[in-house]
């Protein structure tokens, strides 16, 4: 395992720690493990400073870097931060564990996707393909929405635990079929509807305005491919459905994901970060049926690693390429939100979880298993922000504060990119700033992440606090 800085690199490894300044004795030391699988537990894109990004390649995914090689040297996978807070006999101790799990179901620990698709295929005795005509349509992602602004005192932030792992259990199909428009949208499927959503059917209701990362509420007449299960929400909430093609599954597969899921359940009980690790590669899979695009291999070509050089390699993202597998996974999980959660009364809701007033109890079914609601925060006050932002006090008096889902957001940060209630005004974009390891823009440098929130997805009655400069 590597941890990367400004001051070069440190290796911690069966035989100890060891060190070089950054430069040539960095490369040099990894040049030593040419032959040995590396992790790093610092930021990617940190390594390139630390080697002075000469002979180093990087393998991207949508702009991201997921992994670095030298030319004549090792592979360096990043781990997603899980480890950055351990000491390095504790990180590496919990690195072994993991491998050892894998070693034992026959799988290569590497990248997360990768690991995650590799514990899914060992449940299968011959390859399975799937054939999809609508590509990704319908894939949606996640959700995060903000129904009250308010300060709200002795609220619980509750979730489903191992939620995406939980909606891919029971049978699922391998390809869809073109049915009937006027057949009942039972079970799993897609369609291209027509959405009215009436000005009376307010928040917490289901979202019907697609966006790149995420579903946001918005009243009015919308057109876009849905899951089966945002549809029947839809429906159940009192808006129009007009269908205009449904292709439901076929070719059902028993038990497509149930070997896969035991193992995860087995892995994220590994103790300490082995486990945290496995939560990583568990919340991995279902993302792989929705990838698009292409995986490149670039050039570094200056000493700090903030340009990108040639483009050296390219390949098509890993299969399986069935986007509509992803969709159904998550429609389930938007399906339970709105079944147990939304009779909660949410005063903010993410992907698998909301807060609510602990008033109104957890939503069942409730308990510590898998597939179960459970209190993951008990906050004493809670400060809805925007639909991407929130803090909270606890009962220790601590605060804590969330944009998009990074719980070590800035209060700075959070009150330059927040809302405030007034009159909706006109205006184009706004944004929230989130730091997010590993990304670059067209051109190879390194930048800060902004989501970009069109002004339609804000709710009446809000409007920007700071415009976005674009």
């Amino acid at each position: 395992m590597i941890h990367a800085g400004t001051g070069g690199i440190e290796i911690w490894s069966n035989w100890g720690t060891e060190v070089a300044t950054p430069g040539a004795n960095a490369r040099a030391l990894l040049r030593r493990y040419s032959e040995h699988k590396i992790f790093s537990r610092s930021k990617v894109n940190e390594i390139f400073v630390a080697l002075d990004a000469q002979f180093c390649e990087a393998s991207l995914w949508h702009n991201q870097v997921f992994n670095v090689k030298l030319d004549d040297g090792p592979k360096v996978i990043g781990t997603r931060g899980v480890f950055e807070d351990d000491n390095p006999a504790d990180a590496f101790a919990a690195l072994r564990i993991l491998n050892d799990f894998c070693i034992s179901n026959n799988v290569h620990l590497g990248s997360a996707g990768w690991t995650a698709e590799q514990f899914w295929r060992t449940g299968f005795s011959a390859p399975i393909g799937f054939v999809s005509p609508l590509g990704r349509r319908g894939l949606y992602g996640g959700r995060k929405e903000l129904y009250d602004d308010s300060p709200t005192p002795n609220c619980l932030y509750v979730d489903i635990h191992s939620a995406y792992p939980s909606a891919m259990s029971g049978p699922f199909p391998t390809s869809l079929k073109l049915i009937d428009t006027t057949v009942p949208l039972t079970g799993d499927g897609i369609a291209l509807a027509t959405v009215t959503v009436p000005n009376e059917v307010g928040p917490p209701y289901p979202i019907f305005k697609p966006v790149p990362f995420g579903m946001w509420w918005k009243s009015g007449t919308h057109r876009g491919w849905y899951p089966f299960a945002d549809l029947r929400n839809a429906k159940n909430s009192g808006c129009k459905i007009e269908i205009e093609a449904a292709y439901n599954g076929t070719g059902w597969y028993p038990g497509l994901f149930e070997r896969w899921r035991a193992l995860m359940i087995e892995g994220r009980n590994l103790p300490g970060n082995a486990g945290a690790m496995m939560k990583v590669v568990a919340n991995s899979l279902w993302g792989i049926f929705g990838m698009s695009g292409s995986v490149k291999r670039v050039r570094f070509e200056d000493k700090y690693g903030k340009r990108i050089g040639e483009t050296v390699g390219e390949r098509k993202s890993p299969p399986p390429a069935a986007g509509f597998v992803g969709a159904m996974i998550t429609g389930r999980v938007r399906e339970r939100l709105w079944n147990e959660l939304i009779p909660k009364s949410p005063l903010y809701v993410d992907t698998d979880g909301g807060v609510i007033s602990a008033r109104h109890g957890v939503p069942e079914p409730s308990g510590e298993a898998p597939g179960k609601w459970a209190v993951k925060h008990s906050m004493r006050t809670f400060y809805g922000v925007a639909p991407q932002a929130y803090r909270f006090i606890d009962w220790q008096d601590n605060e804590t504060v969330v944009m998009a889902g990074n719980s070590n957001a800035t209060r700075q940060t959070l009150e330059r990119y927040s809302w405030t209630p007034a009159d909706a005004v006109p205006g184009p974009i706004f944004k929230i700033r989130f730091q997010e390891p590993n990304v670059f823009d067209a051109e190879g440098f390194a930048i800060t992440v902004d989501n970009l929130i069109q002004r339609d997805t804000i709710p009446e009655g809000w409007k920007v606090r700071q415009e976005a400069l674009i």
